[in-house]
């Protein structure tokens, strides 16, 4: 800090070994074990010395039969805080398999397991953030454990001597003991909102939210082109996800139900499901993403799309504590989209002059509930390579 005090330090070991055997022509085996060892403090869990021991051992088995790749794998983990807490993720699994339907064409499925130890911030962090609001530990914070299905296909297309890559995938993700960092209210003996000097008091605290479920689908296409001689690179993309929280609406807990809420979460009756409950806090619908450039000689030309959709629920808190945050979401009802452009000037392989405009349009832009982006910005940069 400004007096020269150190308020915080963390000091960080970590050793790993692997094991890579070929059983036969087709099989090959990996295995090996982890470890890593941080000591840490801080102010903001004040009177506390952290000491957190990760070991963890891991294998797999890949399968090579043609046109067919396939691996298997598990992992095992302990997260061990002398002297407060010790855990153990337990078995975590791993599947997939690579499929070459045709040359430049190819299946992909996966199956995976995943274990998230509580962090020490999530446990212990405690301070003020700003009038009205604190960030506060919860030390009874369980870990968090899900699993991700994926299944997708990949093509190649040749167009003259450049690729395209297109990519198609649908996705489900499902977390048990889900953990976010949930607005409360500090209440008073009587169930009242603390006030203190006129302001609510409310703070910040990570929790386990219960069952949760992710499904969707997403695109892409990358690569480069030619027209009219000028090479061309693209890159762009599109993820729809329906996020289901499952313990507001536990009637999602059926597989049926949810497939119904994912088909209804298009179009306007999206709105039933936020009456409902049915959706996970802070998500928006879909993003979509588009980078172009061309090569014009010495220069390079591009421009880029960010678009976000609309968050649909937030905790009803935000409304009271931000000053017309109500009145802003709903003028904003169709999400937000950004235009960035650049000009790249290279005079040669070592010299580089770059002019960026980002917000092009100096739209009203909003990545999060309550917070505005930057408005139209320039940027001039040199970079020259010793």
């Amino acid at each position: 800090n400004s007096s020269g005090e150190v308020t915080m330090a963390s000091n960080l070991f970590m050793s790993e070994y692997k094991y890579s055997k070929k059983l036969s022509d087709h099989y090959e085996v990996q295995a090996g074990g982890f470890f890593s060892l941080q000591t840490s403090f801080s102010s903001l869990y004040p009177g506390i010395t952290l000491a957190t021991v990760n070991p963890a051992v891991f294998g797999q088995i890949e399968g090579h039969h043609g046109r067919l790749r396939t691996v298997v794998g598990a992992r095992l983990e302990k997260n061990i805080n002398p002297g407060f807490y010790e855990e153990s993720s337990g078995p975590v699994l791993r599947a997939g398999i690579n499929y070459e339907i045709s040359p430049g064409t190819n299946f992909r499925a996966s199956y995976g397991e995943s274990y998230r130890f509580a962090s020490i911030a999530e446990k212990y962090f405690s301070t003020n953030l700003t009038d009205g609001i604190d960030i506060v530990g919860n030390i009874d914070l369980k870990s968090e454990s899900g699993l991700n299905l994926e299944a997708g296909i990949k093509k190649k297309l040749r167009i003259g001597q450049k690729n395209i890559y297109l990519d198609a995938a649908v996705f489900m993700l499902q977390y048990e003991d889900m953990i976010e960092y949930t607005l409360r209210p500090q209440l008073n003996p009587d169930g009242g909102i603390i006030i203190e000097d006129g302001v609510l008091q409310f703070y910040f605290q990570a929790l386990n939210i219960g069952q949760s479920r992710i499904s969707g689908f997403e695109w892409s296409a990358n690569g480069e082109i030619e027209l009219a001689g000028i090479p061309v690179r693209i890159f762009g993309g599109y993820t729809y996800q329906y996020a289901g929280d499952l313990s507001r609406d536990t009637s999602q807990i059926n597989m049926a139900a949810y497939i119904d809420n994912f088909f209804d979460s298009f179009g306007e009756t999206r709105d039933s499901l936020v009456t409902a409950g049915s959706l996970l806090k802070y998500r928006n619908s879909g993003t979509f993403k588009l980078d172009v450039e061309a090569d014009l000689g010495p220069l390079t030309v591009g421009a880029s799309i960010n678009k976000e959709d609309y968050i649909d629920e937030i905790d009803w808190y935000f409304n009271e504590l931000v000053s017309g945050l109500a009145n802003f979401r709903e003028q904003f009802t169709e999400g937000f989209a950004s235009i960035d452009a650049r000009i790249v000037y290279k005079h040669k392989e070592d010299t580089r002059l770059s002019f960026i405009v980002s917000n092009l349009k100096n739209e009203v832009l909003s990545s999060r509930p309550g917070i505005l982006s930057a408005p139209r910005s320039f940027v001039l940069r040199f970079d020259y390579k010793f």
